[in-house]
């Protein structure tokens, strides 16, 4: 494994280090679930260990088939590598209990006796990876995670909204309807002396129904979140005028009178570019802490772990070709 640190950053060999910052939410979140079950996984680690990683696309109909052949092929490696007959069966039966509209992607780590890890994932892998060693092969699973982020999927209308709770792509861990107080939200017909008083009365109806929203959200999640928001532009405008100055916003397509699943893939697309923006600027850090003396690559990177003086940890699996993973 190659390391990087950052005041320090660190750097290390076969996979690559920066230290990383978590978020302190007391809120329970499945995200927090799931880096519980990586660090089980871990202090499992002594006997063999299998892992498989496995894509699961359903977007056409041979899919069943796809994954049939993955599942096959990823037992045939193992065999390959050595793994024995029971431990083969052993992962065998944990791929088969799952189907292809499960999930985006599934990966599995198991001993003879025991499966560590079953995880449908709601974000893809780019191919079927296997590992045979006494520690499980997790970098794709946290590579594939780090877009990860406890937000809000807020999609506006002129009445209210709908409020998705997430911690990241996938299903919503909750999701709420926020409706204003403030009904008068049409505009009157074109033309007539009344006309501007019947704009006004539904800008300011509009402008009270986003603020209530904004009231709601803060009320039940706090101002620390992350937010992305969508809708009618004049909602979206008069919500984001109302938003507390400590929570980031984005915007993207979508409508609240339309499919909800095509707007939440939008949300999944705004936070792999903001993972993605992430890296970049972590990795502009290094180079300069690097050239400053602040980083450390190799194995001076655990030295500075053990003593607390990583700020960043970045993580990239050279022997994959993937991508920094913070």
């Amino acid at each position: 494994m190659r390391f990087v640190c950052c005041e320090r950053f660190a750097t290390a060999g076969r996979g690559t280090a920066l230290g990383m910052t978590t978020n302190s939410s007391s809120r329970p979140n499945t995200q927090t679930e799931r880096f519980d079950r990586i660090l089980q996984t871990y202090d499992a680690s002594g006997p063999t260990m299998a892992t498989v990683f496995l894509p699961a696309k359903s977007a056409d109909a041979q899919a069943p088939e796809r994954l049939e052949i993955h599942v096959k092929n990823a037992l045939a490696a193992l065999s390959d590598q050595g793994a024995n007959e029971a431990l083969i069966e052993r992962v065998e039966r944990a791929l088969k209990q799952h189907e292809h509209s499960d999930a985006a992607s599934l990966v599995v780590v198991a001993t003879e006796q025991e499966t560590l890890l079953d995880e449908e994932m709601d974000r893809p892998v780019t191919r079927m990876t296997t590992a045979l060693q006494p520690v499980p092969m997790l970098l794709p699973l946290l590579a594939a995670a780090q877009v990860d982020e406890e937000h809000l999927a807020v999609l506006l209308d002129r009445t209210g909204a709908d409020v998705f709770h997430r911690d990241g792509v996938g299903k919503p861990i909750d999701t709420a309807e926020v409706e204003g107080d403030d009904v008068r939200v049409h505009r009157g017909h074109p033309g007539g002396w009344s006309q501007r008083r019947f704009q006004q009365t539904a800008e300011n109806a509009w402008e009270n129904n986003a603020k209530d929203v904004v009231d709601a959200i803060v009320d039940e999640y706090g101002r620390d979140l992350h937010l992305v928001v969508a809708g009618d532009e004049r909602a979206v405008g008069f919500f984001v005028e109302h938003l507390p100055t400590s929570m980031t916003r984005e915007t993207v397509g979508g409508s609240r009178h339309a499919d909800h699943a095509a707007f939440l893939d939008e949300v999944d697309n705004a936070l792999r570019s903001r993972a993605a923006n992430r890296v970049v600027v972590l990795l502009d850090r290094f180079r300069t802490a690097n050239a400053n003396g602040l980083g450390a690559v190799g194995h001076a990177v655990l030295d500075h772990l053990v003593a607390g003086r990583v700020e960043h940890l970045l993580v990239v699996n050279d022997a994959l070709n993937e991508h920094p993973t913070t």
